[in-house]
């Protein structure tokens, strides 16, 4: 929805920079982990309160994971979460179970 209602811009760094996007709507279908961290968690988790998405979300309750995920950030959001859903439903993960993505477990301003 927020790239439909242009809010999600392709954001001032070289990554952007390179392909003449600066200031662009953002496409869902193009939409990186890139863009999820620029425009969405590094806004809504300022520098001088720093911490993880995962920390913030979870409010104090242990997020122990049992999948560790290596992504490519430049990959499409859209394609990462289809990934997901493909091998947790192959293999019948329970709703409980917690996944590792760097984008949400690490410090994006560390």
């Amino acid at each position: 929805r927020l790239c439909k209602a242009g809010l999600i811009k392709c954001p001032d760094e070289e990554f952007y920079r390179h392909r003449d996007l600066v200031g662009l709507p953002a496409k869902w279908t193009q939409l990186t982990q890139h863009e999820l961290t620029s425009v969405i968690i590094k806004r809504v988790i300022p520098e001088e309160f720093s911490c993880s998405w995962v920390e913030l979300v979870a409010r104090g309750i242990n997020q122990a994971s049992e999948f560790f995920v290596s992504h490519n950030w430049s990959e499409a959001l859209r394609d990462f979460l289809t990934t997901l859903e493909l091998h947790s439903r192959e293999n019948r993960v329970r709703e409980d179970v917690s996944y590792w993505v760097c984008v949400y477990a690490n410090n994006q301003w560390s």
